[in-house]
């Protein structure tokens, strides 16, 4: 409830807010809606959904919760409203326009944004977890790293390892680039097989309590090419000489 009291302390020159962006959703009420809306007001909050999630929100929403039918009765006294003007569609404005011709819809993009930037004790061991089990997958997988090996299998390796350990899903599709194809930026897995001295690129996340782990590795394969290894060299030492500066600055 702080978070949606947060909200509402935000809000400026309107009645209320219209969230109906899915992940933001999650973030105010702790549910997983592929549908619904949450209006919040300085003096309310109310979250309308179908008949699909009513049981469930009803014991879980921070909170009271009503079936979507009792929406438009509900904003009958509402005179000036903002809405997610960056989730919310053309045609989508326009059915509430056309649903409540009484409401002046004032768009503000990202309502949630501002709020969603601070993370709070529970979101930061989240996005721990998250990239904890993004570096064991990354582990797991250079285990399996053997001369004629493909890219996809080691994708796939990733994958299957995360789920079996915890995550819901993935950041993104996994990168497993081999030789001149770490070259190309997000590149996808494909048929290639691992060679002898060959470069390997690895670019994973896993996501834990919807929270998205992300890294980035080089691996060689064997002997380096001297001019390539350079380069890494270069690199990582500039991008440590960064990590220590911000430790710095912000100790």
């Amino acid at each position: 409830m702080k978070r949606i009291q947060k909200l509402a302390h935000s809000l400026i020159g309107v009645e209320g807010c219209l969230i109906e962006e899915p992940e933001d959703l999650f973030y105010l009420t702790g549910l997983s809606l592929s549908l619904g809306r949450l209006w919040v007001s300085p003096n309310e909050a109310r979250l309308f959904v179908d008949g699909r999630y009513f049981a469930k929100a009803k014991q879980q929403a921070p909170c009271p919760v009503s079936l979507n039918t009792d929406f438009k009765e509900a904003m009958q006294q509402v005179k000036r409203a903002s809405f997610d003007s960056a989730f919310v569609t053309y045609d989508r404005f326009i059915t509430l326009k056309n649903d409540f011709p009484h409401i002046e819809w004032v768009p503000v993009p990202n309502p949630v944004k501002n709020l969603r930037l601070i993370k709070d004790a529970g979101e930061t061991e989240s996005l721990r977890k998250a990239a904890q089990l993004t570096w064991k997958g990354y582990q797991h997988i250079l285990k399996h790293l053997k001369e004629g090996i493909a890219e996809s299998e080691l994708a796939l390796e990733f994958e299957i390892f995360c789920r079996k350990n915890g995550a819901s899903g993935l950041s993104f599709q996994p990168i497993v680039a081999f030789g001149e194809n770490s070259a190309y930026p997000h590149y996808r897995a494909g048929a290639a097989k691992l060679q002898k001295n060959q470069i390997v690129l690895i670019d994973v996340g896993a996501v834990v309590d919807r929270y998205h782990g992300d890294m980035t590795r080089v691996h060689f394969f064997g002997k380096p090419d001297p001019r390539l290894a350079h380069f890494f060299h270069l690199v990582h030492t500039a991008q440590k000489k960064a990590v220590d500066h911000v430790r710095t600055a912000f100790v």
